[in-house]
């Protein structure tokens, strides 16, 4: 599973309540995970065949401290390990 997977896997269950910590907090937390992810996940443009990625250190740019994706994935992580410390 990439990273960015990871993250949208978790945004993914907090947003049908698996956390169980009700949507004051998992809603918009899924939504900043979701948001970190798109942010950061290297595209390519829909003219040419491997255009390359950009936008960021995790794409290339090194313009961008890319801290933000590593901390959404801590976080992505994290939510995972406590739904399944749930779950069991």
């Amino acid at each position: 599973m990439t990273p960015t997977e990871e993250i949208e896997d978790a945004a993914r269950k907090l947003s049908s309540g698996m956390l169980g910590t009700g949507p004051n907090l998992d809603i918009p937390l899924a939504k900043l995970l979701r948001e970190a992810a798109a942010l950061h996940t290297p595209n390519e443009c829909d003219k040419h065949v491997n255009c390359g990625p950009f936008g960021c250190e995790w794409c290339g740019d090194e313009d961008w401290p890319c801290a933000d994706i590593r901390n959404a994935l801590a976080v992505a992580r994290a939510v995972v390990r406590s739904i399944n410390t749930v779950a069991s």
